[in-house]
């Protein structure tokens, strides 16, 4: 479908773009060299153009909220049609064998892991691209992952009275790198 995928045109609406492509890409699907694949190629490429087209109308007029927001969802837009075109990878790719060992490392584990739990798989894929995709959410949680460690270490002569009889011998006692590792529980 390479060759009937429909160009950008700056006169024509990126509404009638995305028809165009779905509906090229209904009138070839009997040809056994169209894929589905090249129906999300052509909405991710009408997407990232009208991205490109407004991120540089952004650059040459400076930061307008409405274009920032319209440039915003293009590009999420783009984002997403890849995400599509994983998934969909995801769910045709035949998993090929591999063999596991004691000795294997992780990452050969986790390929035959999730090779054997597809719909693990997808959740994976998800979850990578929203941690790729979000907008510094993700760096904040980084940052903040031992925010409750943090808090529970600064109140510890307190926490007495609030756990009342829970037991907090499993939080470390100092947030260094190496407290997990020098501290022993019994």
């Amino acid at each position: 479908m390479s060759t009937t995928i429909v160009p950008y045109d700056r006169n024509t609406s990126v509404e009638v773009q995305f028809a165009q492509a779905l509906e090229s890409f209904q009138l070839h699907k009997a040809d056994p060299s169209v894929l589905p694949f090249d129906c999300i190629q052509a909405f991710k490429s009408v997407a990232a153009t009208q991205a490109l087209t407004l991120g540089t109308q952004l650059a040459e007029e400076g930061s307008k909220t409405i274009l920032r927001e319209q440039f915003d969802n293009w590009n999420l837009e783009t984002k997403l049609w890849n995400l599509v075109e994983e998934l969909y990878a995801s769910r045709l790719e035949v998993p090929e064998p591999i063999e596991v060992h004691d000795y294997s490392s992780l990452v050969v584990k986790q390929r035959d892991f999730l090779s054997t739990h597809p719909k693990l798989k997808e959740l994976w894929i998800i979850i990578t691209w929203i941690q790729n995709n979000s907008l510094g959410f993700y760096d904040t949680y980084q940052q903040s992952k031992w925010q409750n460690t943090k808090i529970a270490l600064e109140n510890a002569d307190v926490s007495v009275f609030v756990n009342q009889g829970r037991s907090s011998k499993n939080l470390v006692t100092s947030l260094d790198d190496d407290a997990p590792l020098r501290q022993t529980w019994k």
